[in-house]
């Protein structure tokens, strides 16, 4: 199998694959690291506290990521409403849910 003929388009694909893998080794240190740091407080905690601590600070990073979704889905629906009537652009934006679950 030959790659592509653009040798840019090649390019891109490398740097791609390359920040990919940099990315999953990343994660890999960063689960390592807290499974290292778990061990390490559970000399001085108990393990109920390191789950409520685990559970509470991934909600905490859960809800920055959702709300700056909610920012760009609002922003972008008020860029839409420049450009189409507004009883088309609520009817896209009440389907965005089943668009979702059609996609997962």
């Amino acid at each position: 199998m030959t790659g592509p003929a653009n040798p840019s388009l090649r390019l891109t694909t490398a740097r791609a694959r390359r920040d990919g893998i940099l990315l999953f080794f990343c994660a890999l240190v960063a689960f390592a690291s807290y499974d290292a740091f778990c061990k390490w407080m559970l000399r001085d905690h108990s393990a109920p506290m390191m789950n409520l601590t685990r559970y509470v600070s991934v909600s905490v990073i859960a809800l920055v990521w959702l709300l700056r979704a909610l920012g760009i889905v609002a922003s972008c629906f008020m860029a839409a409403l420049v450009y189409m009537p507004l009883a088309e652009a609520t009817a896209i934006y009440f389907t965005a849910p089943l668009i979702m679950v059609a996609l997962s």
